[in-house]
């Protein structure tokens, strides 16, 4: 046992699709008393004892990634209801106007499609006969191995090609695929997206008052961030920090990584920022580093309450 956060990223209710991964507030809730509510540190408690070098073993806290509204108009009543705060990381392009695509992706293939199988299958044959194709054919017979992202024991296989196709091939080119896919489907429609996808002002500040910590989680969330310069990465978590402060009114002092992508430069860039405690998306990273914190998937902790 180490001490870790839970890392979770997208809920369902009448209002926001049950997409793959997708939790209810039903399913938080039967969650967190799994864990056991007395086991759940309040946010600032457990910065506190990270800054302190005074964690301890068992202890734990909850993490919410990406600034998404869903989280707010679903997770946050069920914390509410038993007075517990939590690490809120959050990119912020969106409060900018951006519609960040790497979300109005995931929402396409939420509600376009009648699984997450059915958009697989479109998505590879959509590559088949493409400018692409080549690409994604000597990329996966030279460098996809089944080792890859066995730390998420949840994905399937086709969400392990996918994702790999994504990140480790396609890279910036998977913006002008999934761009073309959803020209050629005619029935999706990007605006307006950014209300019903992501939280704005109020909503943060909100919870910042409550007691929650907001944390930086980069600007546009590249996927491969910590392959970026020393440059780029600075930019991408000065802009994070900059409007974050600005909004909270408090200085940022934690980070999540996206896509678990850092590297030393990151690392140096958080000490230079100020940063003082970080998690990573596994259960793998060292915990004795305060900037690489451990965090649990909530689909793991799903797949333990199921065992």
């Amino acid at each position: 046992m180490k001490p870790h956060g839970i890392m979770f990223h997208h809920f369902w209710n009448k209002k926001h699709p049950e997409g793959q991964g997708a939790i209810s507030g039903d399913e938080l809730e039967e969650m967190l008393h799994f864990i056991g509510l007395k086991n759940i540190l309040p946010a600032r408690e457990f910065q506190e004892r990270v800054i302190s070098k005074t964690l301890k073993k068992k202890d734990i806290c909850l993490t919410f990634d990406d600034n998404l509204k869903c989280q707010f108009d679903v997770a946050y009543p069920v914390l509410r209801k038993y007075g517990i705060t939590a690490f809120w990381f959050i990119y912020t392009s969106p409060f900018l106007g951006v519609n960040e695509r790497l979300e109005i992706y995931r929402y396409y293939r939420t509600v376009a499609f009648d699984s997450i199988d059915e958009f697989y299958e479109h998505f590879f044959n959509y590559i088949k006969g493409s400018k692409y194709e080549n690409l994604v054919n000597k990329g996966l017979m030279n460098l996809f191995s089944n080792k890859y992202l066995n730390e998420y024991s949840f994905y399937s296989k086709n969400d392990k090609k996918f994702r790999f196709i994504r990140d480790r091939i396609l890279k910036e080119k998977y913006f002008d695929l999934m761009d073309d896919i959803i020209k050629n489907d005619g029935n999706f429609f990007i605006d307006g997206m950014r209300r019903q996808l992501w939280m704005n002002k109020s909503c943060v500040r909100k919870l910042s008052k409550e007691g929650h910590i907001i944390g930086l989680h980069s600007h546009t969330h590249p996927m491969n961030l910590g392959e970026l310069s020393y440059t780029k990465q600075k930019a991408e978590y000065v802009k994070n920090y900059d409007i974050v402060k600005k909004i909270t009114g408090r200085t940022p002092l934690s980070v999540s990584y996206p896509c678990n992508s850092y590297n030393s430069n990151t690392l140096k860039i958080m000490k230079n920022l100020g940063i003082l405690v970080g998690f990573t998306a596994t259960m793998d990273s060292d915990a004795k580093n305060s900037l690489t914190l451990p965090r649990k998937d909530h689909a793991n902790l799903l797949l333990e309450m199921k065992s």
